[in-house]
């Protein structure tokens, strides 16, 4: 990734932390029947669907690339996530990543899916980055690659 870091708030978790873009940050009020290790979103959206990404812990433990590519399609899936690709790996926080996209819809909403899976030590992650759906590949890598760039492993 090519990517300056992104500046704005930073974002803590389980183990990690990032970095997201100018306008983003959590939420004031927790989202009902979601409980993800961190979530933040853009502020300055206008539409509909507010962009955001949420980091969840792989219940398994650790996860390789080759792994998570394989079991991505079915789990998408399997909470509705259309047309699943494989995407070229990643770098996050200095380890490969697998990187998958697909098509969402809620509420009468769609929107695409930017999903990632870094691993540290013995924990795995799934990092979601959610945009509506006319939010052009371009855009959604600047803010994806920006934070992805800013991952730094945590004690």
């Amino acid at each position: 990734m090519d990517a300056s870091a992104a500046t704005g708030p930073q974002i803590d978790g389980t183990g990690y932390s990032f970095h997201v873009p100018d306008g983003w940050g959590e939420p004031d009020e927790p989202v009902p029947g979601f409980d993800p290790d961190s979530f933040a979103m853009n502020g300055r959206d206008k539409d509909d669907f507010a962009d955001n990404v949420n980091v969840l812990l792989f219940p398994g433990g650790s996860l390789t690339p080759d792994e998570a590519e394989k079991a991505a399609r079915d789990e998408l899936a399997s909470v509705g996530v259309k047309d699943v690709v494989v995407n070229s790996r990643v770098q996050v926080g200095g380890n490969p990543s697998a990187h998958v996209t697909g098509q969402a819809s809620i509420n009468d909403l769609d929107y695409t899916v930017e999903q990632y899976y870094p691993t540290d030590d013995d924990q795995a992650y799934v990092v979601t980055f959610s945009f509506s759906a006319d939010v052009p590949a371009e855009q959604r890598m600047r803010v994806t690659d920006a934070t992805l760039v800013s991952w730094k492993w945590t004690d």
